[in-house]
């Protein structure tokens, strides 16, 4: 075995540990079929979701209630972490990161019908106004610009408002659900049933003013009198509700009858084009699941959320009912899901479609000893939803338990149960876990802070080699937990989504080894999962500091070993050939324990994000070796001292090998980033050019030509730098006064240019010996070159021949010319 082998070996078991973090099913795997009702309820020893933190109404802001007279709305505002609240013509920005600030606005007074927060068009407003609040009444609509100014040491995030002098007459129209898009552009509802586009400019006077373009109304209506009745531009079946698709430009509109509209944006975001209507989605809902045809009513849609395309290729946009049940949509007229391995083609959407329905959670909410026959029908009618948010991979539903307050549905995918189906099948159904959780007062919105705040993941977004964000399992080590904002009447819930990684230190914290709980969280991932979490718990990473040695820390290392168990053997069965006379053979494969895949599994998924990725353009991204990198490499040491098999034991050396090789790696980039890297390139052979320009990461760990080329970039750096300083001798020679600094600066020069490990060229050769030749230092010129004519041993014998006569040339020349200049 070679010496690069073990690290080849390694590479290649990290390659399969990847595609298996990678065969996790996107969410239009999961919902095959035309329905589904898989759900296990989250143990009370592991919570799902957790409220870790009610902030109340401040004081002051409740008291206003007292003086409402006609209507009050509120919402949340992420972007800015804020909620806001309307009192008939006032409007309350509150922060409730500190729970006590907030900002009015009462210089109007018109009922406040609905309020927006979106992005400026670029280029019309100041730098300083990062987002315009757009506030609707039945007579106008205006427009205020925001600026959040970052909080100051021991101060706090500071909202401030501008009046941006813009404004339109509403002609009596209330609009509604006000959206922005990343261009700049505002979408908006109003009571006729219409979408509305609120248009404004900074060139021309006509485009510069702020006016409102109704997108949705018939071209003919434009050229019929107003004051004939029977000819009126309201609809039928108004739009109630708009959302926004940003990655695909798709605007979706929720009517009063629960029918849906969908509008194309184009690929640039700056068009509108009506694509298609999705009717009867209650009876059709009905149709794919049969037991709800009794009750259609429940059917409703109360909200609808897009899927972003990152979530998933197929399914474009999910529904929430008001019995619980979730509707999913895809948006081609033939529908057919492609998986995460197939090749997505991007298609122009041409229907909208509904393709299966999922059926809420059993309830939790009366008594129990229900038959499960009456299952289904039970957990319909126990829940009643008014207010939803939802993504691919998550559920948190407000369930109506009283007239004071609510109860918060909340469900996740099973990842255990699903990754595991995933790896010994194609066809993986969706299942979740689900869990209740209390909010005080009644719920007005929910919202999830947006991913902006997970900095730590950044970089695995960009990552080469994509791993779905719905995989927590794989994702746990560089995202902190997802948070919600559930907003009520009477202040602020903040609800986290516990990682499998968060129920494993709170299981460790508060349970023995030998527990059932801990046997069960075992069940739930699998050895392999929960010794990589263990592995973490007891090493730093991005997100947790591993060497705080609480009780979690120091149990994990004991549970690594404990539930990691041995390697074994297993006969895999061939068929015989012609020499087998009938008898099977048998091939033993080796089963790696679960410590083995713990660690591979730990490795790879802190390694993914320049795995794959070609280095030279991505060398900022590099940035020192996580401690958890060095953490794992301590712990391969105990665990080669548990050795079961030779087998395990050589493949934990290999990865041993491997891990400490890509420290040093990241080293080096780091190196040869603050090297200039770019510079240095130039000087090198075009083939070598052209393996730089493919290296990743992996094949700088594992590459056959990896050491010639390291060597070879580390030469051209030290040839660069010795050549620098050689040259600012030759120039400190020129402007010295003394003989003395001329000649210490010369030889000093000499001595630069012969300790440069790399060859220079014949031209550069003869270009040196020349300079020197110019000081009158004709020793050097002739020392240089004999320097030069010494045997290279990554020459050929005739190489070296040609490159010796060339040099013995060159000191002759220098020869002869100080011959001529001193004389005999």
């Amino acid at each position: 075995m070679t010496a690069n082998e073990p690290i080849e070996v390694a590479a290649k078991l990290l390659d399969s540990y990847l595609e298996r973090d990678q065969k996790f099913p996107e969410l239009a795997d999961l919902v095959l079929g035309s329905s589904s009702a898989s759900y296990t309820s989250a143990p009370r020893n592991l919570p799902l979701y957790q409220k870790h933190r009610f902030i109340a109404l401040p004081d002051a802001l409740f008291e206003q209630y007292d003086l409402l007279q006609c209507r009050s709305f509120s919402g949340i505002f992420t972007e800015i972490r804020c909620a806001w609240f309307t009192l008939d013509h006032r409007l309350f920005i509150w922060n409730y990161e500190n729970g006590n600030d907030f900002y009015v606005f009462d210089e109007q007074e018109q009922l406040i019908v609905s309020v927006g927060l979106v992005k400026p068009r670029p280029g019309v407003f100041q730098s300083t106004i990062e987002h315009l609040l757009v506030v609707t009444t039945a007579l106008e609509v205006f427009l205020l610009g925001i600026s959040v100014r970052p909080a100051t040491p021991g101060g706090q995030t500071e909202v401030v408002f501008y009046a941006s002098q813009m404004s339109t007459p509403a002609d009596n129209i209330l609009m509604t659900s006000v959206i922005g898009t990343a261009a700049g552009r505002i979408f908006t509802c109003g009571n006729d049933g219409h979408i509305y586009e609120l248009a404004y400019g900074n060139d021309g006077w006509i485009n510069r003013g702020f006016h409102k373009i109704n997108l949705t109304l018939p071209v003919y209506t434009h050229f019929v009198p107003t004051f004939l009745p029977f000819f009126s531009t309201t609809r039928s079946d108004p739009i109630e509700h708009v959302v926004l698709d940003s990655s695909r430009h798709l605007l979706y509109g929720l009517t009063q009858g629960s029918n849906i509209e969908v509008f194309n944006l184009g690929t640039d975001g700056l068009q509108f084009h009506y694509v298609s209507t999705c009717t009867d989605i209650p009876q059709v809902a009905a149709s794919l699941c049969p037991s709800l045809a009794y009750d259609t009513r429940s059917l409703q849609l109360v909200s609808i959320h897009p899927v972003t395309v990152l979530e998933s290729s197929s399914i474009y946009l999910m529904g929430v009912t008001v019995n619980g049940c979730r509707l999913y949509f895809a948006c081609q007229s033939h529908y057919r899901p492609v998986s995460m391995g197939a090749t997505s083609v991007p298609h122009v959407p041409d229907a909208l479609r509904l393709v299966h329905v999922r059926l809420p959670p059993v309830s939790q909410f009366s008594q129990t000893g229900i038959s499960s026959a009456n299952a289904v029908e039970f957990q319909l009618a126990s829940l009643t939803v008014h207010t939803a948010g939802c993504h691919s991979d998550v559920f948190l539903a407000s369930h109506t338990a009283s007239n004071e307050i609510d109860q918060l549905v909340c469900t996740a995918l099973d990842v255990g149960a699903i990754a595991k189906n995933a790896t010994v099948s194609s066809s993986t159904r969706m299942s979740e876990l689900h869990s209740v959780l209390q909010v005080d007062g009644k719920t007005s919105a929910i919202a999830e802070i947006g991913p902006s705040t997970r900095k730590p993941a950044d970089a695995y977004d960009g990552a080469a080699v994509k791993v779905r964000k719905s995989h927590e399992l794989a994702t746990q080590l560089v995202s902190e937990p997802r948070q919600f904002i559930v907003l009520t009447n009477a202040g602020v819930n903040m609800v986290s989504k516990t990682r499998p990684i968060d129920q494993l230190r709170w299981l460790l914290n508060t349970y023995s080894l030998q527990s059932a709980e801990a046997k069960q969280f075992v069940d739930m991932y699998g050895p392999s999962e929960v010794c990589s979490m263990c592995l973490m718990l007891c090493c730093s990473t991005p997100l947790y500091d591993g060497s705080r040695k609480d009780m979690a820390s120091q149990t994990a290392a004991r549970m690594f070993f404990e539930v990691g168990g041995v390697p074994r053997f297993q006969e895999t069965v061939i068929a015989g050939g012609d020499n087998s006379v009938g008898r099977a053979l048998s091939s033993p494969t080796v089963i790696y324990s679960g410590k083995h895949d713990g660690i591979a599994l730990t490795i790879i998924r802190l390694l993914r994000p320049i795995w794959l990725t070609k280095l030279i353009s991505n060398l900022h991204g590099i940035e020192k070796p996580p401690l958890a990198l060095q953490g794992v490499t301590d712990i391969t040491k105990l665990s080669a001292e548990h050795r079961a098999l030779e087998t395990e034991r050589q493949s934990l050396l290999a990865m041993k090998q491997l891990l400490t090789q890509a420290i040093e790696a990241i080293s080096f980039l780091q190196f040869l980033r603050n090297r200039k890297l770019p510079e240095k390139v130039v000087q090198l052979t075009t083939s070598s050019k052209n393996e730089l320009v493919e290296l990743t990461f992996k094949s700088l760990l594992a590459g056959s030509n990896r050491l010639a080329l390291c060597q070879e970039l580390i030469l051209t750096i030290i040839d660069q730098s010795g050549g620098r300083s050689a040259q600012e001798c030759l120039r400190q020679a020129s402007i010295t006064t003394t003989t003395s600094e001329t000649e210490r600066n010369l030889k000093e020069a000499l001595r630069l240019y012969t300790s440069i490990p790399h060859v220079p060229s014949k031209a550069k050769i003869i270009k040196i010996a020349n300079v020197f030749k110019e000081f009158g230092f004709y020793n050097g010129a002739v020392e240089f070159a004999l320097a030069c004519a010494a045997p290279n041993p990554a020459l050929s014998a005739e190489a070296n021949k040609e490159r010796r006569t060339d040099c013995y040339q060159v000191a002759i020349e220098a020869l002869f010319a100080a011959q001529t200049r001193f004389g005999k």
